[in-house]
């Protein structure tokens, strides 16, 4: 019996685990769509999903305030930075005039109860 309840113990971590990781890559993927000064991108993917503690509230107003490639300009980031914030980076590629594609990747910050997108910057 105590198997049993710590391989469903396990097996409820790893369901809320993979939850939070897609609930974080469809606010990215929600921010880019409003965001972006173009919806002509391909072959979108979210590669790395983590949390860090190492960034500061004055360092996300800096990241807030430099310009992305593809970004819009004065982006209103909604929601307040926590202590702790959750990133997920996603790569993909544009086409230049001929043909040839343009590789980008991306770094969302978002807060720790993945409510709002509070930084993002490009890799």
């Amino acid at each position: 019996m105590k198997g049993l309840n710590i391989i469903l113990g396990c097996a409820l971590l790893l369901v809320t685990g993979c939850g939070n990781e897609y609930k974080a890559h469809s606010i990215a993927e929600d921010f880019m769509k409003v965001n972006m000064t173009t919806d002509d991108i391909h072959h979108v993917s979210f590669v790395k999903y983590d949390s860090t503690s190492l960034i500061s509230d004055s360092l996300v107003r800096v990241l807030q305030k430099t310009p992305v490639p593809l970004y819009k300009r004065n982006i209103k980031f909604e929601g307040i930075p926590t202590d702790t914030l959750i990133y997920v980076t996603a790569k993909y590629e544009r086409y230049d005039s001929k043909g040839k594609p343009i590789k980008y990747q991306n770094t969302f910050y978002l807060d720790k109860h993945l409510q709002n997108v509070v930084a993002v910057i490009q890799n």
